[in-house]
């Protein structure tokens, strides 16, 4: 599902016969593929053909399973295995993409109130029968800063089941999928919750050569972020094949990265919410976008903290925005610095600590909390 589907699915509980008790706030945090789903609802299964937008026209079949404040959708295709958990209550969206060659990758977000845009909603007067079922039609629409969104379509049956979703206005809507087949049933809520397993940061680094864990460093920057933004501290370390870098803005913000070559973790909270991302990729390295880091021209150097280093531009290619890095010999970051549009300044941080030492493995582990938020 996509973001229209998203903001097609919490409003309708605020205006909907079962759901009037409940208000529009309640929405606002809902996970991005299902902002119109009721909070509450029977449980069921059921199953969907969804249309995918961009190039030739093709569908895939979805399962849908609710129960209580949960929802799980699973698809299967082409050797890849997509599951998505919804968590009505707190408003917990996460995907799970399983490959048949052991590759991974697990995204979570969980988005403050604030930071999603206001959404309207009204009947049509429609009604529509899909998999046997009636259901009302009904328009929702989000309130951006350039004006009313696109409207957004549901069709919702009493006890608030999804059995059709469009976009577009009524009488030339395109279809985003609608139900072939529906039962309402109980369901154990271990059915539709995300399996501590798929957290399980051992699970996720199992069989990873970690090289010479005796080699590896710790430093420490510090400096300023973005206009208004207060100070910034980032400390990276690293540990054989393995590196950690941890930011903190003046407490507003605080970002967590850990990676290898075949593994890695993002992690972000901050104004707009929380978000985590894991990723095993067993094959060869990919590329990143633009290359590696690559010296400027003419050569640029500094000395920091007895430590001679190199300015590299660490975003080749990239257009309005920079980031660049002063390395030793040894590859070791002593000064960090990047713009957004425009040529603003987001980022000028230095070393103010160095350490020859690798961290401990238990400090390039995940912190406590930036896994456990997923399924509290």
């Amino acid at each position: 599902m996509n973001w229209v589907h998203f903001c097609l699915a919490a409003a309708v509980a605020a205006l909907a016969p079962w759901a009037e008790a409940q208000k529009p706030s309640e929405f606002a945090g809902r996970p991005p593929y299902n902002i119109f789903a009721p909070r509450d609802s029977v449980s069921y299964v059921a199953t969907r053909v969804v249309t995918l937008s961009g190039g030739p026209v093709r569908t895939q079949q979805t399962t849908i399973t609710r129960a209580g404040r949960w929802q799980r959708e699973d698809t299967r295709r082409d050797g890849v295995t997509s599951t998505e958990y919804s968590d009505f209550e707190r408003g917990v969206s996460v995907t799970w993409v399983r490959r048949i060659d052991g590759d991974e990758y697990l995204s979570a977000s969980q988005n403050t109130p604030e930071s999603l845009a206001p959404l309207t909603g009204q009947r049509t007067g429609e009604t529509q029968q899909w998999a046997g079922e009636m259901c009302e039609v009904w328009s929702w629409r989000q309130t951006l800063p350039s004006g009313l969104g696109t409207p957004s379509l549901t069709c919702l049956t009493d006890d608030g089941i999804e059995l059709w979703s469009g976009y577009g206005y009524s009488g030339s809507a395109t279809e985003k999928f609608h139900v072939t087949v529906l039962q309402r049933r109980n369901v154990d809520p271990n059915e539709v919750r995300l399996p501590a397993s798929a957290l399980d940061w051992s699970r996720w680094r199992a069989g990873i050569d970690g090289g010479d864990e005796k080699h590896g460093h710790e430093v420490v920057l510090s400096g300023e972020g973005a206009e208004g933004a207060g100070g910034v501290e980032i400390v990276i370390g690293q540990r054989g094949n393995w590196k950690k870098t941890e930011t903190n803005y003046s407490g507003r913000a605080r970002s967590v990265d850990i990676y290898h070559a075949q593994t890695s973790l993002h992690f972000s909270d901050g104004e707009q919410g929380r978000r985590l991302d894991l990723t095993r990729h067993l094959g060869p390295a990919q590329e990143t976008i633009g290359g590696p880091p690559v010296p400027y021209t003419p050569t640029r150097q500094a000395t920091i903290l007895g430590r001679n280093c190199i300015w590299y531009d660490t975003m080749p290619g990239w257009a309005d925005v920079s980031g660049s890095d002063c390395l030793d010999p040894d590859g070791v970051v002593l000064a960090r610095g990047a713009t957004g549009w425009g040529g603003r300044l987001t980022l000028n941080v230095q070393a103010t600590r160095f350490s020859a030492s690798p961290p401990s493995e238990e400090a390039l582990s995940p912190p406590s909390g930036i896994l456990s938020w997923v399924r509290e």
